[in-house]
C-alpha cells in the first residue's frame, strides 16, 4: 500500500527550473510563459493526491526539484496552500532555492505556511566556476539571500557545493569555508561531481580526475575538522547535530516516504515507486521489493551514515546477515551499530553487494 496514512515523511518534486545547468539529469520543465498551463495540472495532481493522506500527518516535507522557488509568488501561494493542512506542529520543511530567486514577498509565504528550513543551491563561491556550470547566480546573490533570510530571523539553512571539479583550487575550498564561518552556516553539503547520462557535461564530454577528487575530500574533510563540525553522513556536516537533515535522515535509515509530482520518487511498505511522464498527469510506476532490494537498500543507505545502521533492529541484522560475507573494511562498534571503519572507503565496503 502506498499513500499510507501511517507514513511520517513527503517528498514533492517540483519539476520546474528557471534555467537548466550543466550537470542535473532530474526531471525538470523550463520555466515559460507556456509553463503556466502545465503548471496548473501540476498543482492539480498534487492536490489530487495529497488527500489521499490525514491531517498534519507528516513530520518532515522536502520540496525539491528542480528549482521550487522559482514559482510565481501566485504559484507559489497556491502550492503552499495546498500542502499546508499536512504539516503536523514540529514538522521539519525544507524547500530548496536558488539563491537569486529569493526576495522578500517568497520568505514571508516561507514563514506562513512554516516552511522553517531551506537548503540553497550555493555550489561555488567562484563566479567563473558557477558560469562555467551554467548557474545564473553570483557569490554576491548567495550572500544576499543568507543576509535576507537572517533579517527575516530563519537561521536553520544547509548550504550545497560541489567538488571534483577540474577548475576548482584549493583557494576556492578555502573561500567557501571562510564564508561557512563568516556566516554562521550550521549545515554544508559537499557533493563530489557526477557526470550523469543525461546532462550537457556527459554531452560535452567533460572527465573527472580522481586524483584531485581524492585530494579535495581529503582537504574538506580536514577543514571541517578543525571548525570542530560532525561528519554524519558521506556528504553531510554540521556545526551542532540539532541540524541534522530529518528528512535526509528518513531516506537513510530506509523509512517509508511518500513522493509526488512528476520525477518523484516513493518507497513505503517495500515498494518503490516513482512518476514519469507526462508531466500533466504522471503515470505511477510501481515495483515490490525482493528481499534482497529491501536489504541491500537499507545497507547502501545506512552506512553512509557515520553512526551505521543499529544491528539492535531486526531488519538491519538480518540485512548484515545477508550480505555479511560480501561486506568490506566495516566494523560493529560497543553500540551494536554496524558502521564503515572509512566513510571515505564506502564505495569499496559495499562494492560486492551493487
Amino acid at each position: 500500500m502506498i499513500f499510507s496514512q501511517n507514513t511520517k515523511h513527503l517528498y514533492i518534486h517540483i519539476p520546474f527550473c528557471n534555467h537548466i545547468c550543466t550537470y542535473s539529469d532530474f526531471k525538470r520543465i523550463l520555466k515559460t510563459v507556456q509553463s503556466k498551463d502545465i503548471f496548473k495540472d501540476f498543482l492539480k495532481d498534487v492536490q489530487m493526491r495529497i488527500k489521499n493522506f490525514k491531517t498534519k500527518q507528516f513530520e518532515t516535507i522536502y520540496l525539491g526539484g528542480g528549482v521550487p522557488n522559482c514559482l510565481s509568488n501566485c504559484e507559489l501561494k497556491q502550492l503552499l496552500q495546498t500542502i499546508f493542512p499536512y504539516v503536523s506542529n514540529n514538522c521539519e520543511y525544507t524547500i530548496e532555492c536558488n539563491p537569486e530567486l529569493i526576495n522578500q514577498t517568497q520568505i514571508n509565504l516561507f514563514k506562513k505556511y512554516k516552511i522553517n528550513r531551506i537548503s540553497l543551491n550555493a555550489q561555488s563561491l567562484n563566479n567563473n566556476i558557477l558560469k562555467k556550470m551554467n548557474y545564473i547566480h553570483t557569490n554576491q546573490d548567495i550572500k544576499n539571500a543568507i543576509d535576507l533570510f537572517y533579517k527575516n530571523k530563519i537561521f536553520n539553512i544547509s548550504c550545497d557545493f560541489l567538488y571534483c571539479l577540474t577548475m576548482l583550487t584549493l583557494k576556492d575550498l578555502d573561500d567557501i569555508f571562510d564564508f561557512i564561518v563568516q556566516n554562521k552556516i550550521n549545515h554544508v553539503s559537499f557533493y563530489g561531481l557526477e557526470i550523469k547520462d543525461e546532462s550537457i557535461l556527459k554531452k560535452l564530454n567533460i572527465s573527472i580526475n580522481e586524483d584531485q577528487d581524492a585530494e579535495q575530500m581529503s582537504y574538506v574533510n580536514n577543514k571541517f575538522a578543525s571548525l570542530n563540525f560532525k561528519h554524519y553522513e558521506v556528504s553531510n556536516w554540521v556545526s551542532d547535530l540539532k541540524y541534522v537533515a530529518k528528512h535526509n535522515l528518513a531516506y537513510w535509515q530506509t523509512k517509508d516516504w511518500a513522493a509526488i509530482g512528476w520525477g518523484a520518487h516513493g518507497f513505503e511498505n517495500n515498494i518503490e515507486y516513482f512518476f514519469d511522464a507526462p508531466v500533466q498527469k504522471p503515470v505511477l510506476i510501481k515495483k515490490m521489493l525482493t528481499k534482497y532490494d529491501i536489504y541491500q537498500q537499507i545497507l547502501m543507505m545506512g552506512l553512509r551514515l557515520k553512526e551505521g545502521l543499529n544491528l539492535n533492529e531486526k531488519i538491519n541484522n538480518d540485512a548484515y546477515l545477508y550480505f555479511k560475507d560480501k561486506l568490506k573494511y566495516i566494523s560493529i562498534n560497543k553500540k551494536n551499530h554496524l558502521v564503515v571503519d572509512d566513510l571515505n572507503l564506502l564505495n569499496s565496503s559495499i562494492l560486492d553487494i551493487f
